[in-house]
Protein backbone atom coordinates (compact mmCIF):
# COMPACT_ATOMS: atom_id res chain seq x y z
CA UNK A 1 0.00 0.00 0.00
CA UNK A 2 2.95 2.35 0.38
CA UNK A 3 5.06 1.37 -2.63
CA UNK A 4 2.59 0.86 -5.50
CA UNK A 5 1.03 4.36 -5.30
CA UNK A 6 4.51 5.86 -4.97
CA UNK A 7 5.72 4.10 -8.12
CA UNK A 8 2.62 5.03 -10.13
CA UNK A 9 2.43 8.67 -8.99
CA UNK A 10 6.16 9.32 -9.35
CA UNK A 11 6.20 7.74 -12.80
CA UNK A 12 3.36 10.01 -13.91
CA UNK A 13 4.19 13.30 -12.18
CA UNK A 14 8.01 13.20 -12.08
CA UNK A 15 8.84 10.67 -14.77
CA UNK A 16 6.48 11.89 -17.47
CA UNK A 17 5.00 15.28 -16.58
CA UNK A 18 8.10 16.92 -15.08
CA UNK A 19 10.17 15.70 -18.01
CA UNK A 20 7.67 17.06 -20.57
CA UNK A 21 7.38 20.45 -18.84
CA UNK A 22 11.12 20.89 -18.30
CA UNK A 23 12.90 23.32 -20.53
CA UNK A 24 16.53 23.95 -19.60
CA UNK A 25 15.93 27.50 -18.35
CA UNK A 26 12.47 26.80 -16.90
CA UNK A 27 13.01 23.84 -14.57
CA UNK A 28 11.54 25.62 -11.51
CA UNK A 29 8.38 26.36 -13.48
CA UNK A 30 8.11 22.68 -14.40
CA UNK A 31 8.65 21.68 -10.76
CA UNK A 32 5.91 24.05 -9.57
CA UNK A 33 3.36 23.12 -12.25
CA UNK A 34 3.86 19.37 -11.78
CA UNK A 35 3.68 19.81 -7.99
CA UNK A 36 0.43 21.79 -8.09
CA UNK A 37 -1.07 19.15 -10.38
CA UNK A 38 0.15 16.48 -7.95
CA UNK A 39 -1.59 18.33 -5.11
CA UNK A 40 -4.84 18.65 -7.07
CA UNK A 41 -4.66 14.93 -7.90
CA UNK A 42 -5.04 14.20 -4.17
CA UNK A 43 -8.46 15.93 -4.30
CA UNK A 44 -9.38 16.46 -0.66
CA UNK A 45 -9.05 20.15 0.27
CA UNK A 46 -7.04 19.24 3.36
CA UNK A 47 -4.59 17.27 1.21
CA UNK A 48 -4.02 19.66 -1.71
CA UNK A 49 -1.46 21.96 -0.07
CA UNK A 50 0.52 19.26 1.81
CA UNK A 51 0.57 17.07 -1.31
CA UNK A 52 1.71 19.99 -3.48
CA UNK A 53 4.51 20.78 -1.00
CA UNK A 54 5.54 17.13 -0.98
CA UNK A 55 5.42 17.26 -4.77
CA UNK A 56 7.93 20.13 -4.77
CA UNK A 57 10.25 18.02 -2.64
CA UNK A 58 9.83 14.91 -4.82
CA UNK A 59 10.33 16.95 -8.01
CA UNK A 60 13.46 18.58 -6.60
CA UNK A 61 14.83 15.16 -5.67
CA UNK A 62 14.04 13.81 -9.15
CA UNK A 63 15.67 16.81 -10.84
CA UNK A 64 18.74 16.77 -8.61
CA UNK A 65 19.42 13.03 -8.87
CA UNK A 66 18.19 12.60 -12.45
CA UNK A 67 16.55 9.38 -11.29
CA UNK A 68 13.09 8.25 -10.21
CA UNK A 69 14.44 5.83 -7.60
CA UNK A 70 14.99 8.47 -4.90
CA UNK A 71 11.60 10.21 -5.19
CA UNK A 72 9.89 6.80 -5.29
CA UNK A 73 11.77 5.75 -2.14
CA UNK A 74 10.96 9.06 -0.40
CA UNK A 75 7.32 8.88 -1.46
CA UNK A 76 7.13 5.30 -0.15
CA UNK A 77 8.45 6.44 3.24
CA UNK A 78 5.83 9.21 3.39
CA UNK A 79 3.08 6.76 2.41
CA UNK A 80 4.28 4.20 4.96
CA UNK A 81 4.30 6.87 7.67
CA UNK A 82 0.75 7.90 6.77
CA UNK A 83 -0.41 4.27 6.84
CA UNK A 84 1.24 3.70 10.21
CA UNK A 85 -0.30 6.86 11.62
CA UNK A 86 -3.76 6.04 10.30
CA UNK A 87 -3.77 2.40 11.38
CA UNK A 88 -1.85 2.53 14.65
CA UNK A 89 -4.68 3.81 16.80
CA UNK A 90 -2.06 5.70 18.79
CA UNK A 91 -3.25 9.08 17.56
CA UNK A 92 -6.77 8.40 18.86
CA UNK A 93 -5.52 7.75 22.40
CA UNK A 94 -3.30 10.76 22.87
CA UNK A 95 -4.57 13.20 20.22
CA UNK A 96 -1.21 13.33 18.45
CA UNK A 97 1.36 10.95 17.03
CA UNK A 98 3.92 9.53 19.44
CA UNK A 99 7.37 11.07 19.27
CA UNK A 100 9.01 7.69 18.61
CA UNK A 101 6.97 7.14 15.42
CA UNK A 102 7.80 10.63 14.18
CA UNK A 103 11.49 10.17 15.04
CA UNK A 104 11.67 6.86 13.13
CA UNK A 105 10.12 8.47 10.05
CA UNK A 106 12.42 11.48 10.32
CA UNK A 107 15.50 9.25 10.49
CA UNK A 108 14.24 7.30 7.47
CA UNK A 109 13.83 10.49 5.46
CA UNK A 110 17.33 11.64 6.49
CA UNK A 111 18.81 8.33 5.42
CA UNK A 112 17.05 8.55 2.07
CA UNK A 113 18.23 12.15 1.76
CA UNK A 114 21.82 10.91 1.88
CA UNK A 115 21.13 9.31 -1.50
CA UNK A 116 20.61 12.74 -3.06
CA UNK A 117 24.25 13.27 -3.85
CA UNK A 118 25.01 12.66 -7.49
CA UNK A 119 27.61 10.04 -8.04
CA UNK A 120 29.88 11.63 -10.64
Amino acid sequence: MAVIPAVCEESLFRGYLLDRLSIQDQQWRAIMVSSVLFGLFHQGFQMVVPAALAGVFFAFVAARTESLFNPIASHSVVNAWALLAANSGLQKRSGHLPFVLLAICFVGILLLGSLLRKGK
